[in-house]
């Protein structure tokens, strides 16, 4: 327990949450002065913790090392689309003592931004082959996020007309889910991970 604790920490201390300029949001909004920047800041924050735990992934490009067991000729990275690949190692050696060495750039394929190929098996074992690489994305989806624009400015039309007017993003726990549209539904789904 204590370790998946700390490898939770590991993933939160290195890789930075999804944001979405507050520029554009006010642009799509139409609004021009700062009378909502707190809120929409608020609800901006909110979307894009949804957007990332509902996805289950990391957007932002980030750098990540992964050991996975070496099994059969494909090895299914978890993040991606993948930007670079640094390394690919295979593990020598005792566990108290791993020598690791790195493959040949020639011995492997990266297909589709996210499985690496190995003409032939890659060295079989159990967590004995370690990538270093970095995955995600430069810039938002932009599909991704008109989708959470228009359900940021959702949320503000409907504290609107409810009359609402303090800055507070009321009810923390929004089913933001419930709240998008169909087509948003479709355009959130397809960023969802697939789990191979």
């Amino acid at each position: 327990m204590r370790r998946s604790f700390s490898l939770r920490l590991n993933f939160l201390k290195n890789n930075k949450q999804m944001t979405i300029d507050l520029s554009k949001i006010k642009n799509y909004l139409q609004i021009s002065v700062t009378t909502h920047d707190v809120v929409l800041t608020s609800f901006m924050t909110a979307v894009c913790a949804f957007a990332e735990s509902y996805c289950n992934r990391v957007f932002v490009k980030s750098n990540f090392e992964e050991i996975y067991s070496g099994n059969g000729q494909f090895i299914f990275l978890k993040n991606y689309p993948v930007v670079e690949l640094s390394k690919v190692e295979y593990k020598n050696g005792p566990n108290s003592n791993p020598n690791w060495t790195e493959y040949v750039e020639d011995d492997f394929d990266l297909v589709d931004n996210r499985k690496l190929y190995k003409a032939g098996f890659w060295f079989g074992g159990v967590n004995n082959i370690r990538v270093t690489y970095s995955a995600g994305y430069e810039n938002n989806p932009a599909d991704l996020e008109q989708a959470l624009i228009e359900l940021i400015a959702k949320k503000l039309n409907q504290r609107k007309s409810d009359g609402i007017s303090g800055e507070g993003v009321d009810g923390a726990n929004v089913n933001w889910v419930r709240e998008l549209s169909e087509e948003q539904k479709i355009i959130v789904k397809r960023y969802k991970k697939v789990i191979v």
